[in-house]
């Protein structure tokens, strides 16, 4: 259950390049979040530029209850730091979530499960930074499976080829098409 409100009164809505600004307050409101209790998974702040190429692809969603923004997600279709990893798969990333709202993140999960299911990809991945132990666990109680870790360059929650190296831990949740997916632990 959501604390902000029932799972019906969920709204995934896509965002648009006017919606930048909302993307971004969430984002830096959930990053300045994780610094207070020392956790590095994201920069301080985000850069635009960081994540209009996704808004601009419709892979970003706003998630409304009771139309007030309760938190975004991404859900990308390709992911190059599973190119070792074979199989279609969906990829979650830049979920968070407001404070008010808490529960959300497993409806979150839940609906990118079924997207993907529907769009016939057989997983659903994610990854964090490694040294967040408590994000891990909750992954793995959601039924992800820990698929490796990996090192990425750029700030926390990029993907750039320069800049400081992050580890980060791969995630997958495996789909299964008979219309059921794992996320039923959600």
């Amino acid at each position: 259950m959501v604390t902000g409100g029932s799972d019906d009164n969920v709204i995934f809505r896509r965002a648009g390049v006017d919606d930048t600004p909302e993307v971004l307050i969430v984002l830096d409101e959930a990053a300045a979040w994780l610094r207070e209790r020392g956790i590095s998974q994201w920069p301080a702040r985000f850069e635009p530029s960081w994540i209009e190429d996704a808004i601009r692809r419709g892979e970003t969603w706003l998630i409304e209850i009771n139309n007030e923004t309760a938190g975004t997600v991404t859900l990308d279709w390709v992911d190059p730091i599973w190119a070792d990893v074979g199989g279609q798969a969906a990829y979650v990333h830049r979920m968070a979530v407001r404070r008010w709202a808490g529960g959300l993140g497993a409806v979150i999960l839940g609906w990118a499960a079924d997207t993907a299911l529907h769009r016939s990809r057989h997983a659903l991945r994610l990854d964090c930074v490694a040294s967040n132990l408590r994000l891990c666990a909750y992954y793995e109680a959601s039924g992800f499976v820990h698929r490796g870790d990996v090192a990425v360059g750029g700030a926390p929650g990029q993907r750039e080829q320069q800049g400081p190296v992050t580890t980060v831990s791969r995630y997958e949740l495996p789909l299964h098409a008979a219309g059921k997916t794992q996320h039923s632990m959600l």
